[in-house]
């Protein structure tokens, strides 16, 4: 099943194929809006995206357009009432149509599903009074060439317009533009209503932006960070590349989790350069840091902390590298609350910044710091920080052990000083899933809708993965880790692992490129002298090897043995011989290797490959299986 084109009115570069029901990230000089109401509307998002995501999964050629409504529909009212326990009543609307006969906006009947042809979906769905609205198209099979063409086109208009959101950029520009590069590949007069419309349906009517002048102006997003149509549901995004959606066919997690899918997206922040170096005995120098950077740009992170540049004159000198490098992503620095850091970051020209303060009663207490100096620190420097045009999110350190009151008081007055997002901290990794989802949920709730929240979490409890999960779960737009999961004590949650779950589980994309991950994990891991297990998730050396004859009875079929599939990670499948092999090791790995090994004799060569395995106290080389064959 492909996912393919859709009515994407705004949305991150192309890398994902359903995305959207995630919150947008705020601009400089937005506002808060009422936060209840809007939340609702996320939630008519979230539920339109994982109803889809269903069908996708079930939609077969044949099928009736109304069944496939059906199906949609039934998810929506179903699973949509009681969503995140936190809607009453989910009610769906529909219109299907599949084949070059689609007719928008013309009833549902009972035509048939088409095979490699697209399936239209115009979906609305009302979560307790809040709607929300999308059109998307699925498409069972492979595209037909013709409209692989036209995809390509799309992705390239797409891409090109989204090279012009920049803040403060002309609609009527963007506007113009895409028409202009739909007529380019041979469909002038498109779209038949506005690139940036507004609210309603006579938003839909002329004047079109292109034809109003250029007077019009809005604030385009930053890569990786959806536009705010305000007063109305979020549109959710579907993107128009299919290598996303064929990745659902190299998960091989069965139906258990379908009940808890989110969908959406979830912006990834990678704090490797500054966290990550602070595991020890690790020293990367300033060269060493841009080279990592390049890789966690080509990887698709989508913010990339370079470093707290007063820490020493190479941290100074990295940043000012990784500032420079002309990234892709946005460049984040660090700093503490206080004058000096935040002009050292000023003559950096860094344009954004986690700016961090402690706030739980054991950390002020042993910096000798009462509670009210440093809240005055904090606004002081968030008012600094806006002054100046650093863009800052506020960073509580051991955020999860504070009291309540004042960290609730903390952050909304840090919000009110100026810091456009804020972090939740689990410094030392201390909070379960569960309480990590309250804390994020409830801060979502303090700061407001316009105010994304980040997690930023340990794993000293072997639990920063599923604390991730929570927080997004609980609202939370931004995640930080690191790469391989570096860091003081046990570490920083891991970004692949994050991606992978979220993905695989939960159907949350972000713009991580995991084919991508065990190259630069090996990387990093050169360049800061330590060791991985080797049974590690997504990265580990052994994930894809199979040394158990039990399981190499079933190595010819991956998903009986495998929850996803070798592709999705770039890794290779082997089968290892050793003490545990079995009778078909040896034929796989003599078919492997062009040996002839007749079956009569296999038996007694994996005696000898047991034995020398159990002498070894590790695994058989292939000279040595070359060698017991008598090859």
């Amino acid at each position: 099943m492909s996912a393919w084109a859709s009515s994407s009115r705004s949305g991150p570069r192309p890398r994902t194929a359903w995305s959207g029901s995630r919150r947008p990230s705020p601009r400089p000089g937005s506002t808060p809006s009422p936060a209840p109401s809007t939340r609702r509307r996320w939630l008519a998002n979230e539920i339109a995206a994982a109803a889809m995501e269903h069908v996708s999964r079930l939609l077969r050629p044949g099928m009736k357009c109304s069944e496939a409504a059906a199906i949609w529909q039934g998810f929506v009212h179903g699973q949509g009432t009681g969503w995140r326990t936190k809607v009453d009543l989910a009610l769906p609307f529909s219109l299907v149509w599949s084949g070059p006969s689609i007719k928008t906006f013309t009833a549902t009947g009972d035509s048939r599903v088409q095979e490699n042809e697209p399936t239209l979906f115009e979906i609305w769905v009302c979560a307790d009074g809040y709607w929300a609205d999308h059109t998307k198209n699925l498409c069972p099979g492979e595209l037909r060439p013709e409209y692989a063409r036209l995809e390509e086109g799309l992705a390239h208009v797409y891409t090109s317009a989204l090279h012009m959101c920049t803040h403060g950029s002309s609609l009527a520009e963007l506007d113009r533009s895409v028409r202009e590069g739909l007529a380019e590949i041979g469909y002038p007069g498109q779209p038949s209503h506005p690139i940036c419309h507004g609210i309603g349906a006579r938003a839909h009517e002329p004047p079109y932006a292109h034809q109003a002048g250029g007077g019009r102006r809005g604030r385009a997003a930053r890569r990786g960070q959806l536009p705010d149509h305000r007063g109305r549901g979020r549109e959710a995004l579907a993107l128009p590349r299919r290598d996303r959606a064929d990745m659902s066919s190299e998960i091989w997690t069965g139906a258990l989790n379908d009940a808890y899918r989110l969908g959406g997206s979830v912006g990834l922040y990678d704090t490797t350069l500054r966290d990550g170096e602070q595991t020890v005995g690790v020293v990367l120098d300033p060269e060493q840091k841009l080279e990592i950077a390049r890789l966690l740009d080509e990887l698709g992170i989508d913010r990339i902390e370079a470093g707290f540049p007063r820490v020493s004159q190479d941290d100074w000198r990295a940043v000012e590298l990784i500032a420079g490098a002309g990234l892709r992503a946005e460049v984040w620095g660090f700093s503490r609350a206080v004058p000096a850091d935040l002009e050292a970051l000023v003559e950096l020209g860094v344009p954004a910044s986690v700016i961090e303060s402690p706030i739980s009663d054991l950390k002020l207490d042993a910096i000798g710091v009462p509670r009210e100096k440093m809240l005055d620190r904090i606004t002081s420097a968030m008012q600094f920080a806006a002054e100046h045009g650093i863009h800052a999110a506020f960073f509580g350190v051991d955020s999860t052990r504070a009291a309540p009151d004042f960290y609730e008081r903390v952050y909304k007055s840090a919000v009110d000083a100026g810091a456009k997002e804020v972090v939740v901290v689990d410094t030392l990794g201390i909070a379960s899933p569960e309480a990590v989802a309250e804390l994020v949920g409830r801060t979502v709730d303090w700061v407001g809708a316009d105010v994304p929240v980040h997690f930023h979490g340990h794993n000293d409890f072997g639990l920063a993965t599923a604390a991730a999960v929570a927080a997004v779960r609980a609202g939370a737009r931004w995640v930080h880790g690191t790469i391989n999961g570096m860091g003081e004590r046990a570490g920083n949650a891991n970004l692949g692992e994050v991606a992978l779950t979220l993905r695989a589980l939960y159907g949350v994309e972000s713009h991580l490129e995991l084919d991508r991950v065990r190259d630069v994990s090996e990387r990093v891991r050169e360049l800061s002298g330590y060791e991985l297990e080797p049974w590690k998730p997504v990265t580990g050396e052994t994930l894809f090897r199979r040394e158990s004859g039990a399981v190499a009875s079933q190595f010819h079929d991956p998903p009986s043995i495998e929850p996803y599939s070798s592709r999705l990670v770039a890794a290779e499948r082997a089968i290892v011989l050793g003490k545990k092999s079995g009778l078909d090791s040896i034929r796989i790995k003599a078919e492997e290797l062009g040996l002839d090994v007749p079956e009569e004799k296999r038996a007694e060569l994996l005696a000898r490959v047991k034995e020398l395995g159990a002498s070894k106290r590790g695994l058989v080389s292939d000279d040595e299986f070359k060698e017991l064959a008598g090859a």
